[in-house]
């Protein structure tokens, strides 16, 4: 059969172009293992331990990394030829893992925490696991990364615990503690401070002393946040207020950029010791005030010895304050007695001067214009001494060496009366 030229010319063209078509395909095959390498290659090297594996019931493991094999300390050809049901605590029901992988299979992403397990030693580990669905190998399969958060989840108990332990000694603390940020609001606050604004921590987060407490505490509790704010010192006061009486210590609290952020502070009710301490006070006071009248009257004796007649008998040092006390000790029991004669017995009495004389002297003028006449008894010769070299003019004064005839004068004058009477 003749072939016509034209169509010989399109054949032969044709035939070159399949056998480049096949020439390509042959390449690409022969590449085909050199891309897988490079594909595996990645896989192995990168940082999470990552298995692919299909959507049955255990799912059957279908390709694993380096990173894998090392984190469940298995050779490949035992990771190849189990599942991941394998690896992973047998706390957890196959038909939850079933559940999962469906779901991540209908296009979920899935991310939880399985107790991974090592086939070898059956030791576990807390593990992260991430679930995404992938096609592998012309099918639909799910890729589980795996993340050790061992060292994170003690980090996190310990973390806890800290917490736990902290609140406690928040919570249980008998003081009031708290921590209000630069605008005032409280950001943390113990039971004990919310039980004795009568609210629970969670109703007072947020707010600022003027929402739960009276205003006379707000502005000082606060004026005292300002001078922290301000000067970046430790602040102690007494804090007086309608809600009671409190000793305060309040300290900045800074941010990681080293500013102020809030103001932390402790304080502690003393109500109850001030009053006491009040109420310690004035007895205190009162038992000054009985001592210094009991003194007063021991100082400052006087002694009514018939109808008309009183007596002090004076011992000791006279200074200004217990001269002023015989002026009015004497004055009194002249007018109380109606005495007509006070006898001043000055027998105790070692130094005169002159402010002494001169008290007494103020005290015989007063009792004289009370109507009634006095009497000075005692005088030692040393003291006789003074007086006269003190020019003190004692005109007016009856004189006697000794008490007893003082008194043995007094009372006869007294009986020359009755009998005259």
């Amino acid at each position: 059969m003749d072939i016509n030229p034209h169509t010989m010319s399109t054949l032969e063209a044709e035939v070159a172009r399949l056998q480049n078509c096949l020439a390509e395909l042959e390449q690409a095959i022969n590449e085909q293992p050199a891309y897988e390498d490079d594909v595996q290659a990645i896989f192995d090297n990168v940082n999470d331990a990552m298995v692919i594996h299909l959507c049955d019931q255990t799912g059957t493991i279908l390709e694993v990394n380096q990173k894998m094999l090392e984190l469940f300390c298995i050779e490949r050809a035992l990771a190849m030829s189990g599942s991941l049901r394998d690896l992973v605590s047998p706390d957890y029901p196959d038909e939850d893992m079933a559940m999962i992988f469906r779901q991540t299979i209908a296009g979920e992403f899935s991310r939880f925490r399985w107790r991974a397990r090592r086939p070898l030693d059956q030791t576990e580990f807390e593990a992260e696991w991430t679930l995404r669905r992938v096609t592998f190998r012309q099918q639909p399969c799910i890729l589980a990364t795996v993340h050790d958060i061992s060292q994170r989840h003690l980090f996190d108990q310990a973390i806890l615990k800290h917490s736990t332990l902290l609140r406690g000694f928040l919570d249980h603390c008998p003081a009031s503690m708290f921590v209000r940020d630069t605008q005032g609001r409280f950001i943390v606050i113990n039971h004990f401070y919310a039980n004795l604004l009568k609210h629970t921590p969670d109703e007072i987060i947020g707010k600022t002393p003027y929402d739960i407490m009276p205003a006379d505490a707000a502005d000082l509790f606060l004026a005292n946040d300002r001078q922290v704010l301000e000067t970046g010192q430790v602040v102690q006061r007494e804090e007086d207020t309608s809600l009671g009486i409190f000793s305060a210590i309040k300290f900045p609290i800074y941010d990681e950029h080293g500013q102020i952020a809030a103001v932390g502070g402790i304080s502690l009710d003393i109500s109850k010791q001030k009053h006491a301490e009040a109420d310690y006070i004035a007895l205190q006071q009162q038992v000054i005030d009985t001592q210094q009248a009991a003194l007063h009257e021991l100082s400052t004796p006087l002694l009514p010895i018939s109808d008309n007649v009183v007596v002090m008998p004076l011992i000791g040092t006279i200074d200004s304050q217990r001269a002023q006390m015989v002026l009015e000790t004497l004055l009194e029991g002249v007018a109380r007695y109606q005495a007509d004669l006070a006898i001043l017995d000055i027998t105790g009495v070692q130094v005169v001067d002159t402010q002494v004389a001169d008290a007494l002297m103020r005290t015989a003028r007063a009792v004289r214009l009370l109507g009634a006449g006095v009497m000075l008894t005692g005088i030692q010769p040393q003291i006789a001494q003074t007086l006269v070299h003190l020019g003190v003019d004692l005109s007016g004064i009856m004189m006697k060496a000794s008490l007893q005839e003082g008194i043995a004068y007094a009372l006869s004058e007294a009986q020359d009366l009755k009998r005259k009477a």
